[in-house]
C-alpha cells in the first residue's frame, strides 16, 4: 500500500523475508510517519496528497469576508486571528498634530483651538469658522473670562442738560453748537425732553425753517418761519411746530451725535432765543 505518495513507501521491502519482526516494523512506520509529518509542517518536504489528509481547523476570528478592517491580529504564521474597525484617531495613538486641523467639510472647525482667547466662540463666517468674541449692542456689557461669557445690562450714567443759546437770522444757516459731539461721547446719545422758542423783537422772519437736531441733520423740532412772528412764544405744544419721533417717543439722535441748532438759509428777522433741556442717556 502506499497512502502517501513514493516518499512515502510502507510496502514490505524486495528480497526480504516475508516474515519480519513485528516489533521492528512497526517502529519502522513510525519513525517514518514522523520524519514525513516533520518535514511537511517545517516547511520541508512535499505536501500531502489532496483529499488524503484534512486541513488543519483554525479558531474563528470574527472577521467578515470582503470587509476592510483598520486592526488586525495575526499568528505566528500570518493568520488573522482577529480584526476590527479603528472609530478615533485615538485608537491607532494618533495626535491631531500630527494630521493637521481638520476642516470643516470632514467635520472639524480648520482652526488651531489653542490660540483661542478669553470669551472665544467659533463663529460661521459663511466658508468655515473664525474664532471671535460677542460684540455688546446698546446698554448691554459683556465680560469675557477664563472659560466664561458674562452679559449683563451696562451701566449707563444719566447727565441732565439745559441749554440756552440765540439765533440770528443774518447767520441763521451757520450752526449753532449747543452740545459738541465729543462731549456727548460715542456711549451715549441726546434726548431732548423740553425747549422754548422765543422771538425777540417786532421783526417777523424771512421765508425760513429753524431746526433743532443732530449734527447728522436730522431734525428734533423743526419751526417754519411762519411761527417765527414777532415776539411769538414757541412751546412743544404749538401745532405749527414739526416734532420727530426722536422727541415725541423720547428715543433721541443717535449715538455720539452732537446736538445743533441752525436755519436752512440766511435771512431777515428778530434774533430768536432758544433753551432747550434734556438728558445724556
Amino acid at each position: 500500500m502506499n497512502y502517501f505518495g513514493d516518499d512515502f513507501d510502507v510496502t514490505q521491502p524486495a528480497g526480504n523475508s516475508p516474515v519480519r519482526d513485528g516489533d521492528n516494523a512497526i517502529r519502522d512506520v513510525k519513525q517514518r510517519l514522523k520524519s514525513w509529518i516533520n518535514q511537511f509542517f517545517n516547511g520541508g518536504g512535499e505536501t500531502f496528497k489532496a483529499g488524503i489528509i484534512p486541513a488543519a481547523a483554525l479558531a474563528d476570528s470574527g472577521a467578515e469576508p470582503g470587509v476592510d478592517y483598520n486592526l488586525v491580529t495575526v499568528d505566528a504564521k500570518g493568520r488573522v486571528t482577529a480584526a476590527r474597525k479603528v472609530t478615533s484617531l485615538t485608537e491607532l495613538g494618533v495626535l491631531p498634530e500630527a494630521i493637521g486641523m481638520v476642516p470643516p467639510a470632514s467635520g472639524g472647525t480648520g482652526l488651531d483651538a489653542k490660540l483661542a482667547g478669553h470669551g472665544t466662540l467659533l463663529i460661521g463666517n459663511g466658508a468655515g469658522f473664525s474664532l471671535a468674541t460677542l460684540t455688546a449692542g446698546d446698554g448691554v456689557e459683556i465680560v469675557n473670562g477664563s472659560g466664561t461669557i458674562i452679559i449683563k445690562t451696562a451701566q449707563q450714567t444719566v447727565a441732565p442738560f439745559f441749554k440756552t443759546t440765540v439765533l440770528t437770522s443774518a447767520q441763521a444757516s451757520a450752526a449753532v453748537t449747543l452740545l459738541d459731539a465729543a462731549v456727548v461721547g460715542n456711549e451715549r446719545k441726546v434726548v431732548v425732553t423740553g425747549f422754548i422758542f422765543k422771538v425777540i423783537g417786532g421783526v417777523v422772519w424771512s421765508e425760513n425753517t429753524v431746526h433743532l437736531g443732530t449734527n447728522n441733520g436730522a431734525p428734533i423740532v423743526s419751526a417754519p418761519s411762519s411761527a417765527l412772528t414777532a415776539n411769538n412764544l414757541l412751546l412743544p405744544g404749538d401745532a405749527q411746530l414739526t416734532l420727530s419721533s426722536r422727541f415725541t417717543q423720547g428715543t433721541g439722535g443717535e449715538y455720539g451725535e452732537g446736538l445743533y441748532l441752525r436755519a436752512e438759509q440766511n435771512g431777515t428777522g428778530s434774533d430768536l432765543a432758544v433753551t432747550v433741556w434734556g438728558f445724556l442717556v
